[in-house]
């Protein structure tokens, strides 16, 4: 999936620390993002940390937050 537009948020940011997951066409680990877009805005998210600039960027690795609720 598409990596969002996103924005860093203090208490989210950096990279993952964990072995799992990574992104799968770069296998290094991913960026904590918060995504700032549409309906998206506000969802975490773990993002291919390869910024689209540099070269291809593989997009969301994970979700860390649900959709939201269809009212918001």
């Amino acid at each position: 999936q598409e990596t969002p537009d996103s924005v860093v948020d203090p208490s989210f940011c950096g990279s993952y620390t964990e072995s799992e997951p990574t992104c799968m066409m770069h296998h290094q680990r991913p960026k904590k993002m918060v995504a700032f877009e549409g309906a998206l805005t506000g969802r975490r998210f773990l993002g291919c940390p390869v910024q689209q600039d540099v070269g291809v960027n593989c997009g969301v690795v994970e979700w860390v937050d649900g959709p939201w609720p269809e009212i918001l």
